[in-house]
């Protein structure tokens, strides 16, 4: 009997020390007055993260009724992190802020704030200036024919330049000797691995130009997922993408290998994230391993369908 109320005890306590260590974040305005033009401050607090976070500011940019003026660096208060932002309002009247998107450094998971109700005022002072007077009516010249003279001018040479042109293009398709095209179909692979030996010499993230680079690694990857597999990757989501790519293999490491680099791609790309100088080179490598390991998924096909 003393043992087992020890052990609910035990895991009472370790519940409770589980969900007092659980990432928390929370938003706040430092003054309760807000006035249409005027700066106001925010502040966005983080507990129960080690490390400093991410700050993902997709979530306030999509609101039209404010703009942000500044942001301020992390830091460290109260065994937690703060950062203030200065923003001010542009409409008057309620405004709703959805809650703030916080990332850990080590970790994909994003954390959310609770959202605000904002009220501004038009302060009457701000806006006062001087009186603004009706403006006079253009008087306006009578059209005369010459007026359009430049018009028919330039109709005409448009003309003769046209004339011109057709009759260049008869005489050349009269007299060109009949050209042979040869076309050759590359496979998939070849041109995803040629296209990331370029991407690589170009050294664009070693630059600074991050967003390109993880555009041009995942339309590499979309590519020849479309190619490929015949799915529609390019006009696509990440999430429709990956659904589709469970109807044809079952490998779940490798589909989870294509999720973190196409939803890192577009945390670089729309949320201006960055995941650190070593992550880049080590996307490409992978995405190229990827690649060469799809090639698996035909001979496993063959092998179950050998008629096909």
């Amino acid at each position: 009997m003393g043992i087992g109320l020890a052990a609910c005890w035990l895991m009472v306590m370790t519940t409770v020390n589980a969900l007092a260590q659980q990432p928390e974040v929370r938003s706040r305005l430092a003054g309760d007055t807000l006035r249409v033009g005027l700066p106001a401050r925010l502040q966005l607090e983080v507990s129960g993260l080690p490390d400093t976070p991410v700050w993902l500011a997709f979530t306030i940019d999509t609101v039209r009724s404010i703009a942000l003026v500044e942001s301020t660096p992390w830091t460290s208060r109260a065994g937690g992190w703060l950062k203030e932002m200065r923003f001010v309002p542009l409409a008057n009247g309620r405004i709703v802020l959805p809650g703030l998107a916080v990332m850990p450094a080590k970790g994909n998971d994003t954390l959310y704030s609770n959202p605000l109700i904002l009220n501004a005022f038009l302060d009457s002072s701000v806006v006062q200036g001087p009186e603004i007077r009706p403006v006079k009516d253009i008087i306006r010249e009578g059209v005369k024919w010459y007026d359009y003279l430049m018009y028919l001018w330039i109709l005409l040479g448009a003309g003769v330049v046209a004339a011109l042109f057709f009759l260049w293009r008869k005489y050349r398709q009269r007299h060109a000797a009949p050209v042979e095209v040869k076309v050759i179909n590359r496979s998939p692979e070849d041109v995803a691995f040629e296209k990331l030996r370029k991407l690589r010499d170009a050294e664009m993230w070693q630059s600074g130009d991050i967003k390109e680079y993880q555009s041009q690694l995942t339309f590499i990857l979309r590519e020849f997922l479309e190619k490929k597999f015949a799915i529609p990757a390019l006009e696509h989501p990440s999430s429709e993408i990956l659904s589709r790519m469970r109807d044809i293999t079952t490998d779940g490491d490798w589909i989870n290998q294509v999720r973190q680099i196409l939803e890192i791609a577009d945390l670089v790309k729309f949320a201006k994230g960055d995941p650190g100088a070593s992550f880049h080179a080590e996307a490409l490598e992978r995405t190229a391993q990827l690649i060469k390991e799809s090639l698996k998924f035909q001979q496993e096909e063959e092998q179950q369908n050998p008629e096909s």
